[in-house]
C-alpha cells in the first residue's frame, strides 16, 4: 500500500516499490540515495527526487527499480 502525500513524497509503504525510472540511459549507479533522519531521498541524474517517507536507504536496491 502506497499513500501520495505530494508528487515527490512516499508515505506509509508496505511490501515492494518499484520505481520507474523513464530516462534514456538511466541506470541504478547513476542513482544517489541519500539518508535524512528516517527518510530516504533519491536523487535522479535529472535532479528530480523522491524522498521515502519512514524507509531507511539500506533497504534500497536496484532490485526495487525498472529502467
Amino acid at each position: 500500500t502506497v499513500a501520495i502525500e505530494r508528487p515527490d513524497r512516499i508515505i506509509g509503504q508496505t511490501g515492494t516499490l518499484a520505481v520507474s525510472a523513464e530516462t534514456p540511459g538511466a541506470k541504478f549507479s547513476a542513482l544517489t540515495i541519500t539518508q535524512s533522519e528516517s527518510n530516504t531521498i533519491i536523487t535522479f541524474s535529472s535532479g528530480n527526487s523522491v524522498t521515502l517517507i519512514g524507509i531507511d536507504k539500506n533497504l534500497i536496491g536496484s532490485s526495487d527499480f525498472t529502467f
